[in-house]
């Protein structure tokens, strides 16, 4: 039976069974910065409030990406079950965001929505917190891309 080196030196003596793995490099999405979330009335004669939440991405990929697939989570530190909302969405890149550029976005989520009805209360709260998870993307092929 002959012998072989492991990548960490050891000697394994049974050869057909051993597989070396190699340690693949971590997968990094493109770069979230500035991710907030804001309530405005549009006319004060309107008891709702509208809202809006923006974020801005870099890409830190090789190659243009065409759409991003994302998670928000909205939280709140002070309040007694922290988590809030979560909600997940994507949205096309008219045009795509170039190899290490960046670009702001801004939304309005659906003022019916799941994430708005339970974040509008703590919209206020200075301890508030938005968070953007970029879960995929789809580059200029279609390709779709895991984080």
């Amino acid at each position: 039976v002959a012998s072989l080196i492991v990548n960490d030196g050891t000697v394994n003596s049974n050869a057909a069974t051993v597989a070396i793995t190699a340690t693949a490099p971590a997968i990094v999405a493109p770069v979230v910065k500035n991710a907030t979330l804001y309530c405005y009335k549009p006319y004060s004669s309107l008891s709702t409030e509208y809202m809006d939440y923006s974020f801005t991405l870099t890409n830190n990929q090789n190659y243009a990406i065409g759409r991003i697939y994302y998670d928000l989570v909205f939280t709140v530190s002070t309040a007694a079950i922290p988590l809030i909302a979560t909600a997940s969405f994507y949205t096309d890149i008219s045009g795509g965001l170039a190899v290490g550029a960046t670009r702001d976005f801004n939304f309005e989520p659906n003022m019916f929505s799941d994430f708005t009805i339970k974040s509008q209360p703590f919209c206020h709260d200075s301890a508030r917190l938005l968070s953007v998870k970029i879960k995929s993307a789809t580059d200029g092929g279609g390709l779709v891309h895991t984080f």
